[in-house]
């Protein structure tokens, strides 16, 4: 419901959540918020692929989840290789877009 009141106020700068969870929690929180206020399915993106990215930032209502880690459908990143940094291309995406520069940060976690 919350992540629903923010596409509400502003559904621009709340619609990249960028995750590192594996499980699929977050994207189907975002998928029924955007749904119940009329907005398209969320696009989940979890293999680094830096053309979908860009391709999904041109769609300016379609919310997007990154998972950085990826998950188990895509193949899960976890060792310290794999997550010490974003791949170069996803980056220069990102930093492209500003989609970091105009973002709202939340933070969600637990021990």
């Amino acid at each position: 419901d919350a992540y629903a009141q923010l596409c509400l106020h502003d559904s621009d700068r709340f619609r990249l959540v960028v995750t590192t969870n594996f499980d699929e929690l977050v994207e189907k929180a975002v998928d029924a918020a955007s749904l119940s206020v009329g907005l398209p399915r969320v696009q989940v993106i979890a293999n680094h692929n830096s053309e979908v990215l860009r391709a999904s930032l041109t769609d300016a209502r379609r919310p997007i989840v990154l998972k950085l880690h990826g998950d188990p459908v895509h193949g899960v990143m976890n060792t310290p290789q794999e997550i010490k940094e974003i791949p170069l291309d996803l980056a220069e995406v990102l930093k492209k877009d500003r989609a970091f520069a105009k973002a709202v940060y939340v933070f969600i976690g637990w021990s």
